[in-house]
């Protein structure tokens, strides 16, 4: 990740409270709270906003049809199954999982 990247996703994430920045020669940013207190779901809402899939799901006023529309409903369910895992995974339980898959990977020398 570039440099200017980084610092593009570091606002979000400090205006939702999950950074915090260091001052200093040994600056940087850290969590402001626990790995474990930090969902997937406060993350992807601080970087990308509204998590709804489709326009119709946040505003009933985009279609006229939003009372009768399938398609609207199944999106909508769709979209609380993906903020539900996503509210269920913390970063410490990404963590964990990625220690987990490291261990058992094998070692690459590519260069």
């Amino acid at each position: 990740i570039s440099a200017k990247y980084l610092e593009q996703l570091t606002i979000p994430l400090r205006r939702a409270g999950l950074i915090q920045a260091e001052r200093g020669p040994n600056g940087g940013y850290q969590l402001a709270k626990s790995a474990a207190e930090i969902s997937a779901h406060d993350i992807v809402e601080a970087v990308e906003g509204s998590l709804d899939l489709i326009d119709c799901i946040a505003s009933r006023t985009v279609c006229d049809r939003t009372d009768t529309c399938a398609a609207r409903k199944l999106w909508g369910r769709v979209g609380r199954a993906i903020s539900e895992v996503l509210a269920d995974t913390t970063l410490a339980d990404l963590r964990e999982e990625q220690r987990t898959a490291q261990a058992g990977a094998v070692p690459c020398y590519q260069i």
